[in-house]
This record gives structure tokens, C-alpha cells and sequence, in this order.
């Protein structure tokens, strides 16, 4: 199944025309997915402290980029 399957039956102005934000809500519903996100890779493991510090910082700014700079706020509660 293609990732593009959720906008089937649409026109082609679907790609210009929505955002990134709605678009995975499109494939969320389409899907029926209660939860998205990323994942993220460790490829080293010499500084704990260093990992730490960077997820703390990703977990703090992640709902204020999508609240704010996507004005998505369901996006950001089912962020996992």
C-alpha cells in the first residue's frame, strides 16, 4: 500500500494546497492511528549527560514547534 493511498480520490491540488500538519492528520485518520512520531537513533554511548541534555531539549521545544509554528495542537497530543 502506497503512503499516498490516503489522498486517493482527491485532486491534485491536495498536494498544493494543504499543509504537512494536515496531511498527517489525513494519514492518521486514514490509517486509524492513535499516535505518531519519530524515531531517533543513538549511535554512540560515550556521554550519558550529553543524551540526556538533548532529549530534555527535544521533549521541552516539540509541542511549542507544533502549537505554534504548525498551530496543530492534536498533532502535538498524540506525539509519542
Amino acid at each position: 500500500m502506497s503512503l499516498t493511498q490516503f489522498a486517493q480520490g482527491r485532486d491534485l491540488q491536495y498536494w498544493s494546497e494543504t499543509v504537512v500538519t494536515e496531511r498527517i492528520n489525513d494519514m492518521l485518520n486514514y490509517y486509524s492511528l492513535q499516535k505518531w512520531g519519530f524515531v531517533i537513533y543513538r549511535c554512540t554511548y560515550g556521554d550519558d549527560s550529553a543524551w540526556d541534555r538533548f532529549m530534555h531539549c527535544l521533549n521541552a521545544h516539540k509541542d511549542v514547534v507544533l502549537k505554534i509554528t504548525y498551530d496543530d495542537k492534536y498533532l502535538a497530543q498524540c506525539l509519542d
